[in-house]
């Protein structure tokens, strides 16, 4: 077993979890009209991003992600966006009132977010390290953060007129769950290699 591999994965895993009880404290607090809830909910999202950083190291530890220059622009992307998503997380917590970084920040690390995964599954397509229905989470994760704010936000916005937290981030940490959970299965595979 690939130990430092499977711990990726774990971080993954624990990553996506926690952004669904973010979304979900967030949701619940904007609909109840409760702000501690949505300022924990912002704090729960920021750390669920930082730990989120094993997804890619997992990724890349158990061979999904090739080495190639489009895995690393691909990383590079997905890194700062999910560095701008953390950064207005913690600009909530801190300064609830402050809306306007969150205007910039928010459809800048989607976008970001979406070109990491798309670049992420044309280069897993094209070294042909996953087959099946799973090289199409990338795909999928990508067209939802890509899709979001135009096609589907208008379809989930909650009474008050903010969108429901639980579609956007919830979806992804179901999606970045099943990743690190790929990740636990070929890391579990791997032979040990001795150094």
């Amino acid at each position: 077993m690939n130990q430092r591999a499977d711990t990726y994965g774990l971080c993954a895993i624990l990553g996506g979890g926690l952004l669904i009880v973010g979304a979900t404290l967030l949701d619940t607090g904007r609909l109840t009209g409760q702000p501690q809830l949505e300022t924990f909910g912002n704090l729960v999202a920021a750390l669920a991003g930082l730990i989120s950083i094993g997804l890619p190291l997992g990724l890349r530890a158990v061979g999904i992600l090739p080495r190639s220059v489009l895995a690393l622009a691909g990383t590079v992307a997905w890194g700062f966006g999910i560095a701008s998503h953390i950064l207005v997380d913690l600009v909530a917590v801190v300064a609830p009132a402050n809306s306007e970084l969150s205007a910039v920040l928010d459809p800048l690390g989607l976008l970001l977010l979406s070109l990491g995964f798309l670049a992420w599954f044309v280069a897993i397509k094209r070294q042909q390290s996953l087959y099946g229905w799973r090289k199409w989470l990338f795909l999928l994760a990508g067209l939802w953060f890509l899709t979001f704010p135009t096609i589907q936000l208008p379809f989930f916005i909650i009474p008050g007129g903010s969108p429901l937290m639980l579609l956007l981030p919830g979806i992804f940490g179901l999606i970045q769950f099943l990743m690190g959970q790929m990740v636990r299965e070929r890391a579990g595979r791997a032979v040990p290699t001795r150094v």
